[in-house]
């Protein structure tokens, strides 16, 4: 089994041993970098990532420290290095995740719990890597969106109701005011002959929307 990175959830590397756990901060931030990009790096814009305010030549410096620890661990051994970059040649999980959206394989991108991006760091590290985590979460949140539309939309013209249902159960429960989810959740619960849950899924958008922003549903949700 070849290593692959585990970036959805608790960084980690996974194979054919027990899993090596990446330690929090800039040796994690320095990995998903490496491998969310799959290619080379300049080491000056690890450094405008990560120690903005550092001049270049103590930025630099720090740089090559953390390599220096990274190339020590049990996960990082292999990334590879020269005077003006870096790369880290390994799958990922989000690798993965984003290969099934491209090609429109919506039932392999729905099996990833797309969930945090590198879960337990938190905004603070500096405002251009921060700015950069932000957006590849964004990103990824919102591709794992639209696998689950999509994989709700076949298995519905399967009339595979309650597969359907199933998927949308997920991404409602990740977003309960994401109307048009709820709309496709009432739909595949009533063709599944659960009525009760369907009006139930209603009931329950029906009354948030109003608690959380004083509205109703759409003329099509109620119909």
């Amino acid at each position: 089994m070849d290593d692959t990175l585990v970036l959805f959830g608790v960084p980690r590397r996974v194979g054919a041993g027990e899993p090596a756990f990446l330690p929090p901060g800039m040796a994690t931030h320095l990995a998903a970098i490496l491998a969310l990009r799959g290619d080379w790096v300049a080491r000056d814009e690890f450094v405008a990532l990560l120690w903005p305010d550092a001049d270049t030549r103590r930025g630099r410096h720090n740089l090559s420290q953390l390599l220096h620890m990274v190339k020590r661990s049990a996960w990082g051994h292999d990334v590879e290095a020269s005077p003006a970059r870096v790369r880290w040649s390994i799958a990922s999980d989000v690798g993965a995740f984003r290969s099934a959206i491209a090609t429109g394989d919506w039932q392999r991108a729905a099996e990833y719990d797309a969930g945090t991006l590198l879960e337990g760091t938190s905004e603070g590290t500096s405002e251009p890597f921060d700015a950069w985590l932000r957006a590849e979460r964004a990103d990824l949140h919102a591709s794992w969106h639209e696998a689950l539309v999509g994989y709700a939309a076949a298995l519905a013209a399967d009339e595979r109701w309650s597969d359907a249902a199933r998927v949308l159960r997920r991404l409602v429960a990740s977003d309960d005011l994401l109307e048009g989810a709820v709309q496709g959740l009432i739909r595949a619960e009533a063709r599944a002959g659960r009525r009760d849950t369907a009006l139930q899924a209603f009931e329950t958008f029906r009354d948030r929307l109003a608690d959380e922003l004083s509205l109703e549903p759409l003329e099509a949700t109620t119909a």
